[in-house]
């Protein structure tokens, strides 16, 4: 039996690592030829165009994603005074407001919060939309859209204003003034601000059903599902200050709110609706065409 160790480790280049040895050692033993000069040579050399190509692939990809990193920063750069505008349009103070950079304090800097672990699943997002999250619960929220209407513009669906869904476990618990446990802060997310989300016919399943694989859809793209209603809220001011509407067609799912709803077991949908913006309680075996969700990577959670 030839030593195919001894005489396949002649003729390395120093640049040449233990995994290239292992590779020809490898090649001569399946193979079963001779560890002559010019075959370990050739193994060489193919090893080598191999790696060569896999390293031009991964300088390529690493551009293109940093190259991508970089435009979604400066498109949100250029989002930030057009959602502070859109605040400022309904009646919400900007004084505190999270800035894009500051100088006195770089803790309280946007910019710097862009690292990696948020701007590479950002790249997931078709519209990647900055979203600023004023300290209020959803029914303060609503109050403050309500106070503030654009023209033809009718009142927000909420409890007191719309039959039934006082009967809820979800605006029972959740949708009053309760004080909060702890001081609220501003929230900050990249959502997806695509206007109408596209559902596939595999996600038209049972309500319930239908949000898991919503959430099993998004979580692999490592982002978190935007079922907060503050954060929807946000989102449709921010698009109908620019002249789009969100979800006129079809309903966005909600799940979480700012309080525990673990008893919960019906889900709670949004959407644009008549000029309203109409939140209602379905059953889980109640049909709805079009029930989607958003994703969003948190870069400060709102409460």
């Amino acid at each position: 039996m030839q030593d195919y160790r001894k005489l396949a480790f002649a003729g390395f280049r120093h640049d040449d690592t233990e995994e290239d040895k292992e590779y020809v050692l490898a090649e001569l033993i399946e193979r079963n030829v001779p560890a002559s000069a010019e075959v370990v040579s050739a193994l060489l050399e193919q090893r080598r165009e191999f790696k060569a190509r896999a390293k031009l692939a991964s300088q390529i990809a690493s551009q293109v994603d940093s190259s991508r990193q970089m435009e979604i920063v400066q498109d949100l750069e250029r989002q930030y005074p057009v959602m502070k505008a859109a605040l400022e349009r309904f009646g919400f103070t900007t004084e505190d407001m999270p800035a894009w950079a500051n100088n006195r304090d770089p803790r309280s800097e946007i910019r710097d919060k862009l690292e990696p672990k948020v701007l590479v699943p950002a790249q997931n997002l078709v519209q990647p939309t900055l979203l600023l999250i004023p300290p209020y619960f959803s029914i303060g929220m609503v109050k403050q859209i309500d106070a503030h209407r654009l023209p033809n513009q009718k009142k927000c669906t909420y409890p007191g204003s719309w039959k039934g869904l006082l009967l809820s476990g979800f605006f029972a618990k959740c949708w009053d003034d309760k004080q909060a446990k702890s001081p609220l802060r501003w929230g900050i997310g990249i959502a997806e601000g695509q206007p109408h989300i596209p559902v596939p016919v595999d996600r038209l399943g049972e309500n319930n059903y239908r949000f898991s694989q919503w959430r099993e859809k998004i979580g692999a793209q490592g982002l978190d599902v935007m079922d907060s209603a503050c954060a929807w809220l946000m989102l449709w001011i921010n698009k109908i200050h620019q002249g789009e509407c969100i979800d006129d067609e079809c309903p966005n799912v909600l799940k979480e709110t700012p309080y525990d709803l673990g008893e919960c077991l019906d889900l709670v949908s949004v959407q644009s609706a008549r000029n309203r913006i109409k939140f209602e309680v379905l059953s889980n075996n109640e049909a709805v065409t079009g029930l989607h969700a958003r994703g969003i990577v948190w870069i400060v959670k709102p409460h």
